[in-house]
This record gives C-alpha cells, structure tokens and sequence, in this order.
C-alpha cells in the first residue's frame, strides 16, 4: 500500500505551505519550516540530482523575508502563486514549490480513478455485447 501511494509520508511536512500558520515572531520565522522543507527536499532529491539543498534553502529564507514584510494578511495561494510566478528570484524554490503543490492532500483522486477503471475492466462490463449497448 505505502508504494501506491508514495506522497503519503511527506503530507505532513507540507504544512509549512499554509502562510496563515507562520509565526509572526521574527526570531521563530527564521528556523520555521526548515525541518520540513529539509525532509520534503529529502524526499525528492534523488528525481532532481541538479538541486542543491544549499540553494532552495537559502531561498526559502528569503521567501520568510518576503512574508515578514508583508503589511496585510498574506493568501497562501497568492502568495505561492507570486513566489511561483518570479522564477528569476527562486530559481531553485520555483521547482521545488511546484513539486510541494501538486501532491494531492488526498488519496481520493486516486481511489476515485481506480474504482472507475476497475469497474470498466470488471468481467460484467467486458461481457457487454455491443448489440445490447446499441438497445
């Protein structure tokens, strides 16, 4: 089953992404999430050899710069999206948070395309003749 689904495990070093969870406190914005981001980029670094842990965490300390100087409240799809969207500045960042965002916070997805494929490819469906679909 844990190789079915091979994200599980890390669905709980994601929740750095939701920025309405970060500590306002300067001192404990500097060490948040790095654990984390650390365990995710663990995660994939053997699909991306050319990553370096030195850069994507060097520009997540600049992304909690850019949070801290933030004046309102802070959207975390907004504020993805811009980090996303400015791929000069977080070169690194911008291929790792792209691989972070579309791991699915569920299984359903998954379940739901299975179940689907396996009823189409169960002995009831595959002994329909096409005459009787014609009716």
């Amino acid at each position: 089953m844990e190789e079915r689904f091979a994200n599980r495990g890390i669905l709980n070093e994601l929740q750095w992404l939701n920025v309405a969870c970060w500590p306002l406190d300067a001192s404990e914005l500097a060490v948040f999430g790095m654990q984390d981001v650390k365990a995710v980029f663990n995660h994939w670094a053997p699909r991306f050899p050319w990553m370096r842990w030195v850069d994507v965490s060097s520009e997540f300390d600049q992304v909690k710069t850019v949070f801290s100087q933030s004046l309102q409240p802070v959207d975390s799809d907004q504020f993805w999206k811009s980090i996303i969207s400015n791929k000069a500045a977080f070169p690194s960042l911008h291929v790792f948070l792209r691989c972070c965002l579309a791991v699915s916070p569920s299984d359903a997805v998954v379940e739901s395309a299975f179940s689907r494929l396996t009823q189409l490819l169960s002995p009831q469906r595959l002994s329909i003749q096409p005459t009787l679909v014609e009716q």
